[in-house]
């Protein structure tokens, strides 16, 4: 064999390998286009929509940092609530009441979970459930282009406080663990995610049977997924919806839990 040959083979077998493990640190993902860390989640793909509206990430985790700082009552209050670090923050109550519904077969690796809470409240849900999961994550936020809510003081800060400002997402990759996506809401406006999503038959390859949807704002308890298509107009979530139904269609059994623990304002399923 000649040494052009050889050196050609080299490169080769690296170009591969490079293929299979640098560029795709995901090699044994079953939906190797969501994000396992939920900073890349928040930022997304589409980082230069940001910058077309002046959002400058670097500075605006500065400011994050100050504005935590800041001792107002009436500030800490609320940061106490989002700040998902704490055992008292929303993420951490849903994921709670979530996985004290959980039996010992919805942890069977042929169920998908899917879990839909508002973009900041990713991280806390995340980091409660992924001792039993293979977890992922999708934000609407830099996919929709109304970032009126968003970007309206204190929420802007205090979420990029929490997703800049942390340790890495410890994530582990376990094929006997069944799967999870964090669907991050963004609340005012629907996308289409068609795209990120592993489809039916793309998750009857895995061996997944069944999906179980967990929605906040929706009361504790399992019910079908046609008992709560009211709540698709109150939270904008129809591509989540018409999701679930495809993969219905595709005889995907799915199941839905609520998962809400405020009584207050708690949308009620159709019995």
């Amino acid at each position: 064999m000649k040494l052009t040959e050889i050196v050609k083979g080299i490169i080769l077998g690296g170009v591969l390998l490079a293929s299979a493990g640098c560029f795709n640190k995901n090699v044994n993902s079953f939906a190797p286009k969501l994000y396992l860390n939920p900073r890349e989640a928040f930022i997304g793909v589409h980082k230069s929509e940001w910058d077309k509206k002046g959002f400058k990430l670097e500075k605006i985790l500065k400011k994050a940092v100050e504005y935590m700082k800041e001792d107002d009552a009436d500030m800490q209050k609320y940061k106490d609530e989002m700040y998902d670090a704490a055992e008292e923050g929303r993420g951490a109550k849903l994921a709670y009441k979530l996985i004290e519904q959980l039996k010992d077969n919805d942890y069977q690796n042929e169920n998908l979970l899917i879990v839909s809470v508002g973009a900041n409240h990713m991280y806390a849900v995340g980091k409660r459930i992924d001792a039993k999961h293979n977890v992922y994550f999708f934000s609407e936020i830099p996919h929709v282009d109304n970032f009126k809510e968003f970007t309206e003081e204190p929420l802007l800060y205090t979420s990029v406080y929490n997703f800049f400002n942390k340790k890495p997402f410890k994530q582990k990759i376990n094929p006997d663990d069944p799967n999870a996506i964090i669907f991050g809401d963004d609340h005012t406006k629907d996308f289409d995610f068609i795209e990120y999503f592993p489809t039916a038959k793309e998750l009857k390859k895995k061996g997944v049977k069944r999906i179980i949807f967990a929605q906040e704002g929706l009361k504790p308890g399992w019910c079908k997924l046609e008992n709560i298509t009211g709540i698709v107009k109150l939270d904008k979530q129809k591509s989540l919806f018409d999701y679930l139904k495809r993969a219905e269609k595709e005889k995907i059994k799915v199941d839905v839990v609520g998962i809400e623990y405020e009584k207050e304002s708690v949308f009620e399923p159709i019995r």
